[in-house]
């Protein structure tokens, strides 16, 4: 590769450097599993699952849920924590909230131990501790919670609550992403990328992103335009690299706007064009990109 700075023709120079610096756009940021509040429950006779409905009913609802959590009912437990951590049909209070996930997670309900650990690692309604938070997402991973899985691996990634172990994340990206998990899909494909816990694989990157981007994640779909603008896993081919970041733009992701850009102002795949190039970097710059706002100014100036 030639020096950068070799250059002197500023374009060109800045040309350059945009296509050496691919690999720093990527959207490396492995993902983390939803927050609680949102899980699927299969109720029983004596119980209540569908809030959300008006503030009365929601009211209702609690209080039916609430004398069969009293009574044990593992279920109406877990509900109760998540009428509090919500707030739906009583005041939000998120240490109540945890109280009630305790008893149920306690009891092996999977979706309450990941309730428990997400509170202990947010410091939701307990003292943030990333100890526990790892211990009670291992519990609902083991039972095959996919969620969990996948932020078990997480947890290895960052060495968070345990020791850093890529090997470990990846058999724990593995199971969530047989699960059809698009997080964990994501993430094993970061792995392959970066030739964290494996060797470097650029074209088993490719096919991991492919699999989450099936499940329209953003980050994905912009990773993948990535990998087609570098040619990194693929023949090189600016126009399904703007297909896409198009995907991914769609979606309102900034690193893709400014991508976009990128193509029009370059002419890479598409006709030249610094309109739309300054149009889509303003349309990543409202969303705090910094990037963008340098390349508007530059364009600007011509």
């Amino acid at each position: 590769m030639k020096k950068l700075w070799g250059d002197t023709n500023p374009k060109t120079q800045w040309s350059k450097q945009y296509r050496s610096v691919l690999i720093a756009m990527l959207s490396c940021t492995f993902i983390f599993s939803p927050s609680v509040g949102s899980a699927t429950i299969i109720p029983s006779d004596n119980i209540q699952d569908n809030y959300y409905i008006d503030a009365e009913t929601n009211a209702e609802l609690f209080d039916i849920n609430l004398k069969a959590a009293e009574q044990g009912n593992v279920n109406a437990q877990f509900l109760v924590g998540e009428a509090y951590y919500n707030g739906w049909g009583v005041q939000k209070d998120t240490k109540k909230a945890f109280q009630w996930y305790l008893k149920a997670a306690t009891q092996g309900y999977a979706d309450a131990q990941y309730a428990v650990a997400y509170s202990y690692e947010k410091g939701l309604g307990v003292s943030q501790d990333y100890k526990q938070a790892f211990g009670w997402f291992l519990k609902a991973a083991e039972q095959g919670n996919s969620h969990a899985q996948n932020t078990v691996g997480y947890f290895y990634v960052k060495g968070m609550g345990t020791p850093k172990d890529y090997k470990k994340a990846m058999q724990w990206f593995m199971k969530a992403a047989n699960e059809e998990n698009a997080y964990a899909q994501y993430n094993i494909g970061l792995l392959y990328f970066h030739g964290y816990g494996v060797p470097k694989d650029y074209k088993k990157a490719m096919e991991w992103f492919m699999k989450a981007a099936e499940q329209e994640d953003e980050a994905t779909q912009y990773n993948i335009g990535v990998l087609y603008e570098s040619g990194w896993g693929v023949r090189k081919d600016y126009k399904k690299a703007m297909e896409w970041y198009q995907k991914a733009a769609e979606q309102e992701y900034d690193k893709a706007q400014y991508s976009i850009g990128t193509l029009y102002e370059n002419g890479w795949g598409v006709a030249k064009n610094s309109k739309k190039a300054i149009e889509w970097y303003q349309k990543a710059a409202k969303q705090g990109n910094q990037d963008a706002q340098v390349r508007i100014k530059a364009l600007q100036k011509k």
